[in-house]
């Protein structure tokens, strides 16, 4: 599912869509113009989807009612917010080694319809596959490891905010499932079916514990997330703005544009990265006061990252998340474990891009106290 390219950088050939129910495709297909340069693609995600179609049905019939039977309102769920690149995927590591919490893994989520069905056996022959690092920023991964569930929605409606990262030319998507913007009522009520399905599915496939999700989509929605899920928790993480461009950059070349079904210029990447980070933290701005002080907490990626610990511990404090002295004893070994975890290494940003940042995300560095001098090498 990958290639590796030298060194230990790997750049993903494959696409998220491959194991989507045929309705999905058919939309998606139906309302987007796919580039005649990724027809071959689309060809394929056509072939790989046909080939578990009887597997998908299956699945649906024998586990139907287990999964419709999981009472997500026992144990609401806790979310980490924050724009991709900011520190989210290192806390969620984080917080998952609490042995009390539930998450969705590389598995439940590009697997999501079939994955009930093949565990045990799928996920044996799948692993070789998986590279042992991701390719935007080298973080150790395996195929139960954590990973965004919004991958999962993708692969079970199109009331999904993502599906913009595969027709970059509809932002449609984004507007609607992940800003919330211009949805109807019955759009609305099909993402929340869409997506409580899957939060349903990866409790029942984590034996119903409380699951601690990661998705930077769910930044610009925390007041729908907990009309879904009342008495839900919020870990928003923040990160220098400069910091966050470059390594959203790379994350773009080595994986996003992998999956774009129509053709885009460097231009139109460049323009995406800033939209999408003005609108999805504005969104959250809007939001953010309509949640209580005990249900939502706010970090920076520099406090994380110096002060690991005490900073878990003020989230468990803050959240009333409890078993703080358990859960800490898996988390400083995990630590201990990526201790010698090397950070990539960026170049200086052009003087252009120092200079849209500072002009078009300026709310950002008044906020969270951010210099706008941009500095050497990180």
């Amino acid at each position: 599912m990958v290639k590796i390219k030298k060194g230990e950088t790997y750049e993903i050939k494959d696409h998220q869509l491959y194991f989507s129910r045929f309705s999905v495709l058919f939309r998606l297909f139906r309302e987007n113009k796919v580039s005649a340069t990724k027809r071959w693609m689309q060809c394929k995600i056509i072939f790989f989807a046909s080939l578990t179609q009887i597997f998908i049905l299956l699945q649906r019939v024998f586990y139907k009612n287990k999964i419709s039977s999981v009472d997500l309102s026992q144990q609401p769920p806790i979310f980490i917010l924050g724009h991709w690149r900011s520190g989210t995927t290192h806390l969620h590591y984080l917080m998952t080694k609490d042995k009390r919490m539930g998450f969705a893994s590389n598995y439940n989520v590009f697997l999501i319809n079939i994955c009930l069905l093949g565990k045990g056996w799928l996920d044996r022959i799948l692993a070789p596959f998986l590279p042992d690092k991701r390719p935007m920023d080298n973080v150790r991964q395996t195929l139960y490891d954590p990973a965004e569930e919004d991958q999962a929605v993708a692969n079970i409606s199109t009331a999904t905010g993502i599906n913009v990262f595969f027709f970059p030319k509809n932002r449609t998507y984004f507007e609607k499932y992940t800003l919330m913007k211009g949805l109807s009522v019955k759009e609305k009520r099909h993402w929340q079916r869409a997506y409580q399905y899957a939060l349903q599915l990866i409790s029942y496939s984590s034996e119903q514990k409380r699951l601690v999700l990661k998705c930077p989509t769910n930044t610009a929605r925390p007041t729908e997330l907990k009309e879904l899920f009342p008495g839900s928790k919020f870990v928003f993480i923040h990160r220098n703005p400069f910091e966050v461009y470059r390594s959203t950059r790379k994350l773009y070349k080595h994986s996003t544009e992998s999956q774009y079904l129509q053709d885009v210029t460097e231009e139109e990447i460049e323009d995406c990265i800033f939209t999408n980070y003005t609108e999805l933290m504005q969104s959250y701005l809007e939001k953010r006061g309509q949640l209580k002080s005990n249900d939502l907490i706010e970090i920076s990626y520099d406090q994380l990252s110096k002060n690991p610990m005490e900073t878990m511990r003020l989230i468990y404090d803050q959240l009333e998340l409890g078993n703080w002295e358990e859960a800490s004893t898996h988390i400083l070994d995990y630590l201990q474990s990526v201790d010698d975890y090397e950070k990539n290494h960026f170049k200086p940003l052009p003087d252009r891009i120092v200079a849209r940042i500072q002009k078009e995300w300026a709310f950002s560095f008044e906020i969270w106290g951010y210099s706008t001098i941009h500095g050497p090498e990180i």
